[in-house]
């Protein structure tokens, strides 16, 4: 089916995913919060949003060329992923705790983003050259295959626990001092990457993959759990417990 009749005004919860048909919707009730149009990949925009919305999902809606406007909604979770069509992203609300924008090859910088409320930032596949700098309330951070991106924020966010770069391979450098409470770092294919900072003692898992020459003193980070090396040619030897580990990788 291309359309969906009108919808009842008690509706809050409307999920139409998968309808790869579907060209348009129609107007959307006052009280909704909750609206799914995962993957239907011919609809080509979305109607006015209601202030009541708290949650949208439009990933995979390859035809979709622009976002309506969000800020006067309750939205506090975004997921616009593989959106393909998508040339900018509109101002978020304040409200807004989680996006996740993956997959955004035209997009080449970032919206206003709620300062007071943002927990969980996942931005991938975007032409995007640098990241806000002015996020406190941040927790989780994943940055994947944005190659234009050379350098982050000089002081990431105090509350971060979980950091993730993958495929970022024009980026040389983290921050000199990573956030204090910092568990899970993962770096993947970064390249330009040659070495990480200090690493904080919180650290419980490190995973990096990729060109690194030298990894920091280990011994500093008596909570390590799990700790994974991979494509570590270049990586001689590093510290952990008191002791210089030597490495042998590759052929």
């Amino acid at each position: 089916f291309r359309t969906l009749p009108q919808l009842p005004p008690s509706l809050i919860e409307l999920q139409a995913g998968g309808c790869r048909g579907l060209l348009q919707l129609p107007a959307l009730p006052e009280g909704l919060k909750i609206l799914h149009t995962i993957y239907c990949e011919s609809l080509t925009a979305l109607p006015e949003l209601p202030a009541s919305l708290s949650d949208l999902n439009c990933s995979g809606c390859r035809s979709l060329e622009q976002l309506p406007q969000l800020g006067h909604t309750g939205l506090t979770e975004l997921n616009c992923s593989d959106c393909q069509l998508l040339k900018e992203l509109p101002d978020m609300p304040d409200s807004l705790e989680i996006l996740q924008a993956g997959a955004l090859p035209l997009v080449t910088r970032l919206p206003r983003l709620p300062a007071s409320s943002l927990r969980e930032l996942c931005i991938s596949g975007a032409a995007i050259s640098k990241l806000p700098g002015s996020l406190p309330r941040l927790q989780e951070l994943s940055v994947g295959g944005c190659e234009q991106l050379q350098q982050l924020p000089e002081q990431l966010p105090a509350g971060l626990t979980f950091l993730f770069y993958s495929g970022c391979s024009s980026l040389q450098q983290l921050p000199a001092q990573l956030p204090p409470k910092l568990a899970y770092l993962y770096v993947s294919g970064c390249t330009a990457l040659q070495q990480l900072p200090e690493l904080p003692p919180t650290m419980k898992e490190l995973d990096v993959e990729g060109s690194l020459r030298q990894l920091p003193d280990l011994s500093k980070c008596p909570m390590v759990e799990d700790l994974s090396l991979e494509g570590c040619d270049a990586l001689e030897n590093f510290r952990v417990g008191g002791l210089t580990l030597r490495l042998r990788c590759g052929a």
